[in-house]
């Protein structure tokens, strides 16, 4: 129920093909849906669900490191992802767009498909990231 509706779409930019405003926009309801998460809501439901959350990623291999660290570095991520204002280059490889800047392409896959949301649904989702770090009173590192 959170895959974007429609299809990914390239548009005719100067240089080649970019994304498509419209492929941003097929992120619109998720983003718009994690940005009114009311973070006090979520700081009770995870001091409920906090337990079970860290038996389980004890149980997935992690024995010694706090599910707390663990989340607050995920959010991180998000909230430090690269945001890429304009147009974003891309390169048809038969079918398969990849970008066209080498460092956006090699970036890991969480940041790239941050930026296959667009800068306004980033945002919104860097935001409730940071919020909930804080929120939370996550540690550090």
């Amino acid at each position: 129920f959170l895959a974007p509706a429609g299809r990914f779409e390239a548009a005719p930019g100067a240089a080649g093909p970019t994304i498509a405003p419209g492929s941003y926009a097929r992120y619109d309801a998720f983003a718009d849906a994690v940005a009114s998460v009311d973070e006090q809501a979520a700081v009770a439901a995870y001091r409920v669900a906090r337990p079970a959350l860290q038996t389980a990623y004890r149980m997935l291999g992690y024995p010694g490191i706090a599910f707390d660290r663990a989340l607050g570095k995920a959010l991180r991520r998000i909230a430090n992802a690269p945001v890429k204002e304009g147009e974003v280059a891309l390169v048809d490889q038969s079918g398969v767009f990849t970008y066209a800047d080498p460092k956006l392409e090699a970036l890991p896959a969480v940041e790239k498909h941050l930026l296959r949301m667009g800068p306004r649904n980033e945002r919104l989702v860097q935001a409730k990231a940071r919020a909930l770090v804080t929120a939370l009173g996550l540690p550090e590192k």
